[in-house]
């Protein structure tokens, strides 16, 4: 039983409570940053990320490291044969350099004449000597030293008051052999440096001389 109200008083009524309802957490939504606000009509492009840069930069540098490698490798060689090659035309520490002159020679089968005009102070063994001579471009004979040698080439020294053993500045040789012009023909002289024991040959001039046959 109710209590009752005093009279001129509203009546209570008391209001009955709605169940509670349950109300999902929505995540707050954050506005992007201020260097990346968007704007209308506007496209946002992202920096790559990082580490091709280096990679890039190791590649410049091994490429550089192997050219370089190889240019050095280039020039050892080319200095080695420089250097053996000089090493080859020398004798005694220094190169041995020789120039000679030719005029014609008289005499019935005398062809030309051969004379030192300079080289070393010590001149050139006559042991080492090879002449061997080409006439009007024909076929190389190898001159024999001396006379009536029975040989279709041959060659006599004329020296001078110095070493017998040596062919000296200023000394030469007679050429004789066959002329098959009677006016004259062109000879070719080759003057070979003999070598000695495991020593290559070198030839150490080549003579082109002409023969008048008419003198």
């Amino acid at each position: 039983m109710q209590p009752s109200s005093p009279p001129g008083s509203p009546q209570y009524h008391p209001q009955p409570q709605e169940p509670m309802q349950y109300q999902p957490t929505v995540p707050q939504q954050h506005a992007p940053p201020a260097a990346y606000a968007t704007v209308p009509g506007q496209t946002i492009v992202m920096p790559p990320s990082g580490g091709t840069s280096g990679g890039a930069v190791a590649g410049i540098v091994i490429a550089v490291v192997v050219v370089s490698v190889a240019l050095i490798v280039i020039l050892s060689g080319v200095l080695y044969v420089w250097a053996s090659s000089l090493a080859g035309d020398s004798t005694g520490g220094g190169l041995d350099v020789f120039t000679f002159v030719d005029s014609d020679a008289y005499g019935d089968d005398d062809l030309v004449y051969i004379q030192m005009n300079s080289g070393p102070t010590d001149g050139l063994n006559w042991a080492t000597v090879g002449i061997s001579i080409s006439v009007d471009g024909g076929t190389t004979h190898t001159c024999s030293e001396g006379t009536n040698t029975g040989s279709s080439c041959e060659y006599e020294p004329n020296q001078g008051g110095g070493n017998s053993n040596q062919w000296e500045v200023a000394e030469g040789i007679t050429i004789s052999g066959d002329c098959y012009d009677n006016y004259g023909c062109y000879v070719d002289v080759t003057i070979t440096k003999m070598g000695a024991g495991s020593e290559d040959d070198k030839v150490i001039a080549n003579v082109q001389a002409y023969a008048d046959m008419t003198s």
